[in-house]
């Protein structure tokens, strides 16, 4: 018979503590694993909801399609979002179809008020203040007519984003460049600009040519329209994109507000500050990305893909 205290007693009870301590450590693995996927397909909806949401763009045709739940709590703020999402999209759906229309009709009643104000201007014999006012009008009449056309213009690209079907093409974005310089080649030579254009990497890319005239053309007038008489121009190529840097008026950074709509520093009335909008807008339809920077005394835009 065994003396209590014993080798015998005593491993008697390590087996019972151990078989105690390994029963509750099994449980309590067994509960946190459970807990885990009971948590994980709790919660699975949710999160791909959340990613749904992060990526959906108010400028798609197709609405926000959010996975059903059984959580009454989950299904209440999904209902919530697509009722918001809904709302906003039909808004902006109807912005954008006011600003086409106000776009389009605007044209007729403008090109006549210009056609007639010319008319009176040629054909009448007016006093010096007569001449002065009419003269007023009619620069007012262009500038009117200018930012019609740069609304529409963005109009149409905001349509394309919209569509989300977008004819590619390969371009040679250097012949674009030296294509847009030849145009404004009379006006460069009119400020005396000096321009580089370092042309030594070939930039073929595959996008739309009627976007990317577009945004090359916007790039160029902006650095000749804001830039001073004997000034700089400097266009080099890298392997995803390339950089337009110039001389100007301003001779501190623009700030982050720069590719805003109408936002510009210069002094001269009959700008618009529509350019570098445009320029956004085509970068973010063409997903490319558009980067300012003031360097050196020079303000420079980096535009980048790939």
């Amino acid at each position: 018979m065994n003396e209590p205290g014993g080798p015998e007693s005593e491993a008697v009870i390590f087996a019972v503590v151990f078989s105690l301590v390994l029963f509750f450590i099994l449980n309590w693995a067994f509960f946190q694993i459970n807990l885990n996927r009971v948590s994980y397909n709790l919660w699975r909806p949710f999160y791909n909801n959340l990613r749904r949401i992060k990526s959906y763009n108010i400028r798609n045709k197709e609405p926000l399609l959010l996975q059903k739940t059984s959580v009454r709590e989950f299904e209440l703020f999904n209902q919530a979002v697509l009722d918001f999402t809904n709302k906003t999209q039909s808004a902006y759906n109807q912005l954008r179809e006011f600003t086409e229309n106000t776009a389009h009709e605007l044209q007729t009643p403008l090109s006549i008020l210009l056609a007639k104000v010319e008319l009176i201007l040629k054909q009448t014999e007016l006093k010096s203040e007569e001449r002065k006012e009419l003269l007023d009008i009619k620069k007012t009449i262009v500038r009117l007519s200018g930012i019609h056309k740069g609304l529409n213009l963005l109009s149409r690209i905001r349509s394309i984003q919209y569509a989300g079907k977008i004819a590619k093409t390969d371009l040679e974005v250097n012949d674009i460049i030296s294509e847009s310089l030849e145009t404004y080649e009379e006006l460069i030579e009119y400020r005396n600009l000096e321009v580089q254009h370092n042309n030594g990497i070939q930039n073929r890319i595959s996008s739309n040519e009627e976007l990317v005239r577009i945004m090359v053309d916007n790039l160029i007038r902006n650095a000749i329209q804001h830039n001073v008489n004997e000034g700089k121009i400097s266009i080099t190529h890298q392997k995803q994109g390339f950089e337009i840097s110039n001389t100007g008026v301003v001779n501190q950074p623009m700030g982050e507000d720069i590719f805003s709509r109408y936002h510009t520093k210069s002094t001269d009335d009959g700008r618009l500050g529509l350019g570098l909008a445009i320029v956004e807008a085509i970068c973010e339809t063409l997903e490319f990305s558009c980067v300012y920077e003031y360097r050196h005394l020079q303000h420079c835009i980096r535009i980048s893909w790939g």
